[in-house]
C-alpha cells in the first residue's frame, strides 16, 4: 500500500466519517488486491457497503456473528489477506473480545478492526 491517498475537500462537501473510511478503503483496494472487508450484518449502518459494491467478491457479510467475523479475518490474515472487520464499538470491544485476544492479538495477526457508533447511544439509529 505504497504512495497512499490524498483528497481535497472544500466547504461543500459533507461526508460523515463513515462515508470517507469506506471511500478511502474502497481506493486503497484499488492498490492492493489483498484487502478485503468483513462486516457482522452492519454494512449499511457503518455506510461500507461502498466496497460491496466495487469489491463483491471481496466483501464478506458474517451475519450478526461477530466472534465467528473475528475468527474468519485471523484465518484470512494467515493466508496473507488484510482483512478489515466493520462493526460497531460495543460489539468489537465485548462480543469478539476473547477472539480478538486469541485468534489476531497471540498471533499479532495484520487484522484491521474499524469500530464506529461507539458512545452511549446511538442517536436517531436507537438502542442496540
Amino acid at each position: 500500500m505504497a504512495g497512499g491517498i490524498s483528497y481535497t475537500v472544500d466547504e461543500t462537501t459533507k461526508l460523515s466519517t463513515a462515508e470517507v473510511y469506506a471511500k478511502a478503503l474502497s481506493d486503497l483496494a484499488l492498490q492492493d488486491p489483498r484487502i478485503v472487508v468483513l462486516t457482522s450484518d452492519l454494512a449499511k449502518s457503518t455506510k461500507i457497503g461502498v466496497f460491496e459494491e466495487r469489491f463483491p467478491d471481496r466483501f464478506y457479510n458474517v451475519g450478526i456473528a461477530e466472534q465467528n467475523m473475528f475468527g474468519i479475518a485471523s484465518g484470512m490474515a494467515k493466508c496473507g489477506l488484510i482483512p478489515f472487520t466493520s462493526c460497531f464499538a460495543v460489539f468489537t470491544a465485548c462480543r469478539g473480545l476473547d477472539q480478538v485476544h486469541t485468534d489476531i492479538c497471540y498471533q499479532n495477526l495484520n487484522v484491521k478492526m474499524i469500530a464506529s457508533h461507539a458512545g452511549t447511544s446511538f442517536g436517531q439509529a436507537g438502542t442496540t
